[in-house]
């Protein structure tokens, strides 16, 4: 099952950035009129900025591809193509403010995607909404293709406890496989918010979200989430398109519902796939 790494003090992931003078790079990709070095956060990010007018599966670690002016929609719609015919995994975020998209991945392969904790954490304090996308490699055959692994919703614990108490803050997760999209998030936000001022109010005040994560992974949540996925390919033998109907997912701890898009040369938002993917409230156990 693919998944994201995020660097965090609960998952040490070391990264680091070489990149070439400006110039000399951006000469030797004879692309000087689309690479330019990020403005706002450049003690952040020496990776270069790519401006270009479609979503790709970038590889080029020294670059980082921003799309502007592509809304939700037509995004969507690319990246459903990138998940049929990639072979790797690859990671955006997009502020539907200013419908841009920031890659947000490095170190891709087959099976995860690292992300760039600390110039995600820079876009998360400035935007009010943004929108995590996870690209599937699209092997059609493998069940496990259409699922988030474990890891993707550690990842959101991770990166959502820290702005629980801030409603203002919008952060959503997105899994992109070859028939749609896959929303994931917490079931109860509320046993959630009780759960960190638990920590907080027992002297962890800093450290809620490490320990909320080591909560998530907790063998309980892991098992009832993984034996949601296989009674239902156990009981449908479901592959493929039919997929859909294990959706929606309804855990402990988390709730996932699915929707089709638009292809790429059609007009218009993205097709739900039922009123049945509405994602139910569950109760945290404390």
């Amino acid at each position: 099952m693919c998944m994201l790494q995020v660097k965090v003090a609960l998952i040490a992931i070391a990264v680091g950035w070489f990149v070439l003078p400006l110039d000399a790079y951006a000469a030797s990709l004879d692309r000087s009129s689309r690479i330019e070095k990020n403005k706002n956060t450049p003690y952040l990010d020496r990776r270069l900025f790519e401006y270009t007018d479609h979503l790709r599966v970038n590889r080029e670690n020294k670059v980082r591809v921003v799309v502007t002016n592509k809304c939700e929609f037509d995004g969507e719609a690319e990246l459903l193509q990138l998940s049929r015919s990639s072979h790797v995994e690859e990671a955006y975020i997009f502020v539907p403010e200013t419908c841009t998209w920031i890659e947000v991945g490095h170190r891709e392969t087959s099976q995860n995607v690292y992300l760039d904790e600390i110039f995600i954490q820079a876009q998360l304090e400035q935007q009010s909404t943004v929108i995590f996308y996870h690209i599937q490699p699209g092997n059609r055959s493998d069940f496990n293709t259409y699922f988030p692994s474990y890891r993707d919703l550690v990842t959101l614990t991770l990166i959502n406890a820290d702005y629980i108490w801030k409603p203002y803050k919008k952060i959503l997760h997105r899994i992109v496989t070859p028939i749609g999209i896959v929303e994931y998030e917490f079931a109860n936000t509320t046993q959630i918010i009780n759960l960190m001022d638990k920590f907080r109010n027992g002297g962890l005040r800093g450290f809620e979200s490490q320990n909320l994560s080591y909560e998530i992974l907790r063998s309980k949540y892991q098992d009832e989430y993984y034996k949601k996925i296989r009674d239902c390919q156990r009981r449908d033998g479901m592959i493929g398109d039919k997929v859909i109907w294990c959706y929606p997912i309804h855990t402990t701890a988390f709730s996932l519902k699915f929707r089709a898009i638009s292809e790429p040369n059609n007009s218009g938002p993205p097709i739900a796939l039922s009123n049945s993917t509405r994602a139910a409230t569950v109760q945290l156990n404390n």
